[in-house]
């Protein structure tokens, strides 16, 4: 880009210019508008752009910036002007022209051009610094605009150029783009140098502002287009303007004219007329003045007179700004008349509880005389609760949703809604919510150490009394108590005999020798009894299992989390009992202290869901049409009795409560059940259960499998009313207990507690042995402790006797024997859960020698008013109203409650 220096007179020296290509570039941006027109911009000319005269239509990227480069043409006519080099004539200016052109390889952003006079006259060096000023094109450039000159000033030199209101554009061969009249795409230049050197290179500057408009046709049939109008309502685009260059800085400021009606419009006429085939494009580009552009509207004049107009804002309605001396690229599609079709269909009446519902949307646009079908986007984020009167964003009761599609297809598609009602809280539920939440998702609440306030002791069960993120170790039960490995709780040495199993066996079947559980790696929510009450468990810090209790839905509740393998296998499980009970308030009774409720209860009361009406309004984004579905849920109220988990004797696994909410005909089996959510948030209230196989369920079947019943038949043979285990043994839930044995009694007034790892009571409680209930009674005496427990209730469905209630909640049993097969299990969902049917608690006592079936234990047995007086197997083990008593022909698979007891210490 270098010219030869040319001969030496006087001082005077020829200079020589280096012009280097204009660069129009920029970063781009996409811009959406009312009728579906794509806008992209690669404008402004960063790093110091230069222009010129031909675009190359070649775009080079660096870094975030995209470069388009102008390539200079030979020929290009110019004028420098100067405050001190002069031409032999002593004028001040002169012309110079474009003689070669040169690319580099590869290709840069920069398009290279050599320089020589354009006439007889050349400027020459003065003394000192000398500063030249460059206008393309020169005003004596063939054709230009008249009024366009450059002229030295004491601060600088300023400029004038005029940007014509009627635009000719010509469709270029090398580039296939229609390009303006390069005669007003105004560069200037600035630069100061010593006489001492030898070159000037010019680096030419934009004094103009490029729209390059790529239109695009959609139909079917050639779009002919015979004029392109382009005006403002804020600026003017079109007049004589300004630049001013400053000596000091060498930068250029411009004035514009003020937006007048005769300025503020530019047109381009195509003769012939444009034709644009289906699925093709031209490229139009005009020229406007050299500031900030905005208020932009495209109009479109097709052969027939018809018009497209196109107003350039954003996707709010805010017009767009188009920055002064930038080229912008801009993608138009440009359809004729059309048809939008916009149908949406669906909604209806969900479950009380909420569940899922499906719609349907069509949304496309026919283009006259044609076929063809085009997408269009759609939105539904406008949801009203008071039958459209007011619209606000998506209720959080509405859990999966689908708001949009930009991309929707030309045929109806289906989406699914899925909506979760949640009951209005008791006054259980705002206790809980008020209650402090306790750890961070970083710094969980340790159960076992109550938060770091307290040692270490372990338990199956944990209880939750406030939301919050918590924490609990792998430990098997209670295999930790006071920060000390419990090695009594599994390893059970206090006892001997055919019926004693030592050690306890973990998942597979193997002996457990150490409180830790080894293998985990994963976690996951078993069952839980209200909705999103335990979620985002997760396997943490090696050590623990982490979960979250959200304020949002925390209610009195159960859930069971368990430890997996990498196979998936359940390694150990634990429950998680969420209440407001307070565990620091005990009850006494026949010398023990008794937690105040059955373990894992959840109060009665009136439980209310409330009727939803939701409207969701689509829009339709082009067209602006608006459809509306309705979804709605029903009122339904439900008076509960309280609910408890039930156990099958030495098992540490809850199972789903029973819940009354009707007195059903006493001769009825098939009663209620508690609702439970999986891990996947299914509902059910199904009751998951297998037929006893003694090959296959054993201890370790039993941890695997920790919310299956395992139920064996009514009648007959070693397994009426059995065992759930493989090999009964007798010290399961306590560890001291060996009932075989002549020299050894549990009947004194203060039982001996050892609570094992398959205890289910929360940490410092226990399953009461026998004489928590029954003091210095033998079995051959009456076993009823009172002859009144005071008044039945059968609103609450429990007496109140002793300073706490006494529910009837029954147990889960087979009635029947293995033919029918178990009537899909509908016998087994609470048999005796419902007003006038009885209640049972489980004690961690089997039965003695010689007292009956050795697959059978003792339990606490109540009856309401409908069993008074009845006689059940025997003389003792009946069910009387108002009267507590010890049962002792429970089977083992039955699932009954347990109160826990203080745990306490004890000696033989």
């Amino acid at each position: 880009m270098k010219t030869m220096k040319t001969m030496k007179t006087f001082f005077r020296i020829a200079m020589s210019f280096s012009v280097i290509l204009a660069v129009m570039t920029g970063c781009e941006e996409n811009l959406e508008f009312s009728r579906k027109v794509s806008f992209s911009a690669a404008g402004g000319y960063q790093n110091g752009p230069k222009t010129k005269t031909a675009y190359s239509a070649d775009e080079y990227i660096e870094g975030s910036t995209s470069y388009e480069r102008i390539d200079w043409v030979v020929n290009d006519l110019f004028q420098v002007v100067s405050d001190v080099a002069r031409t032999q004539s002593a004028a001040a200016y002169a012309d110079y022209k474009v003689t070669t052109v040169t690319d580099s390889s590869p290709k840069d952003r920069i398009s290279h051009a050599g320089v020589a006079e354009a006439g007889t006259e050349s400027l020459y060096w003065g003394d000192g610094t000398n500063t030249f000023y460059a206008l393309y094109p020169s005003p004596a450039t063939s054709g230009a605009p008249s009024g366009i000159a450059i002229t030295t000033t004491t601060t600088g030199a300023g400029f004038t150029g005029v940007i014509p209101a009627t635009q000719v554009v010509t469709k270029q061969a090398s580039t296939d783009i229609y390009q303006p009249d390069m005669r007003c795409a105004y560069m200037w230049a600035a630069v100061s140098a010593s006489s001492s050197s030898t070159d000037v290179n010019l680096a030419f500057k934009p004094a103009m502002t490029a729209l390059e408009f790529t239109l695009y046709n959609p139909e079917s049939t050639t779009l002919k287009v015979k004029k392109l109008t382009l005006s403002s309502e804020s600026v003017a685009l079109t007049g004589s303007f300004t630049g001013a260059i400053n000596k000091s800085t060498l930068a250029c400021t411009f004035s514009c004219p003020a937006k007048s009606t005769t300025n503020n419009q530019i047109e381009i006429e195509f003769s012939p007329v444009l034709e644009i085939p289906y699925d093709n494009w031209e490229v139009v580009t005009a020229l406007a003045l050299p500031q900030d552009l905005t208020g932009l509207t495209v109009q479109l004049t097709l052969a027939d007179d018809q018009t497209r107009t196109l107003e350039l804002k954003n996707a709010t309605g805010s017009w767009y700004t188009f920055t002064g001396t930038k080229k912008y690229h801009i993608t138009l599609g440009v359809p004729s008349d059309y048809v939008y079709v916009f149908e949406v269909t669906g909604g209806g009446t969900i479950d009380y509880m909420g569940g899922n519902v499906n719609y349907s949307v069509k949304s496309v646009k026919h283009f006259t005389n044609s076929s063809i079908e085009k997408e269009v986007a759609w939105s539904a984020v406008e949801f009203s609760t008071d039958g459209g009167t007011t619209w606000t964003t998506r209720p959080d009761w509405v859990t999966a949703f689908t708001d949009h599609e930009d991309h929707p297809g030309t045929t109806a598609t289906t989406y699914q809604a899925s909506f979760a009602v949640t009951p209005l809280p008791n006054s259980h539920t705002t206790t809980l919510k008020n209650n402090t939440a306790k750890g961070t998702e970083t710094s969980p609440y340790d159960l076992s150490t109550l938060g770091g306030t307290a040692s270490r002791t372990t338990a199956n069960c944990y209880v939750v009394d406030a939301p919050g993120w918590y924490m609990l170790p792998l430990i098997y039960g209670n295999g930790i108590v006071d920060d000390a490995t419990n090695e009594n709780s599994y390893k059970t040495s206090y006892v001997s005999g055919a019926r004693v199993l030592k050690p306890l066996k973990g998942w597979n079947d193997m002996s457990i020798n150490d409180p830790n559980i080894a293998g985990t790696t994963g976690a996951e929510l078993i069952w839980q009894d209200a909705q999103n009450l335990v979620t985002n468990v997760s396997y943490y810090n090696s050590n623990y299992l982490r979960f979250y209790v959200s304020k949002e839905t925390i209610c009195q509740g159960n859930a069971v989390i368990a430890a997996k393998n990498d196979d998936g296998t359940i390694l150990w499980s634990w429950h998680i009992w969420v209440t407001d009970q307070d565990m620091n308030t005990t009850v006494h009774f026949q010398n023990s202290d008794f937690l105040p409720a059955i373990l894992g209860w959840c109060d009665e009361g009136q439980i209310k869901w409330e009727a939803h009406n939701l409207m969701v309004r689509f829009t339709q984004a082009e067209s602006g049409d608006k459809k509306t579905i309705t979804i709605n849920s029903n009122e339904h109220t439900e008076q509960l009795i309280g609910s408890g988990t039930y156990y099958q004797w030495g098992r540490k696994d809850p199972m789903l409560p029973a819940r009354a909410v009707t007195a059903p005909d006493a001769s009825a089996e098939n009663h209620d059940n508690k609702t439970w959510y999986n891990a996947a948030g299914v509902a059910s209230r199904d009751v998951t259960w297998v037929k006893f196989d003694k090959t296959v369920n054993t201890i370790g079947w039993a941890i695997q499998h920790p919310f299956t019943l395992i139920l064996t038949a009514k009648g007959g043979g070693d397994d009426a009313h059995g065992d759930w285990q493989t090999r009964p043994a007798d010290n399961l839930w306590n560890y001291k207990s060996d009932y075989h044995e002549a020299n050894r009694t549990l009947l004194v007034p203060v039982a001996v507690q050892g609570k094992t790892i398959y205890d289910p009571c929360p940490a410092g409680y226990t399953v009461p042995p026998t004489g928590s209930y029954r003091s210095s009674m033998t079995p051959a005496e009456s076993l009823f402790i009172t002859s009144s427990m005071g008044t039945y209730d059968p609103n609450l469905n429990w007496y109140v006797y002793a300073g706490f209630n006494w529910p009837v909640l029954g147990n889960r049993l087979q009635l029947y024997g293995l033919s029918p097969a178990y009537n899909n299990g509908n016998n087994i969902t609470g048999y005796g859960n419902y007003k006038d049917g009885y209640g049972k608690l489980y004690t961690s006592t089997g039965l003695f020698s010689g007292e009956g079936n050795p697959n059978q234990c003792w339990c606490v047995l109540w009856g309401s008013p409908l069993y008074d007086g009845v006689e059940i197997y025997g003389l003792h083990n009946r069910y009387k109203n108002g009267e507590l008593g010890l049962y002792q022909g429970n089977g083992r698979a039955n699932a009954c409650n347990i109160r826990c007891i203080k745990e306490f210490d004890g000696s033989l």
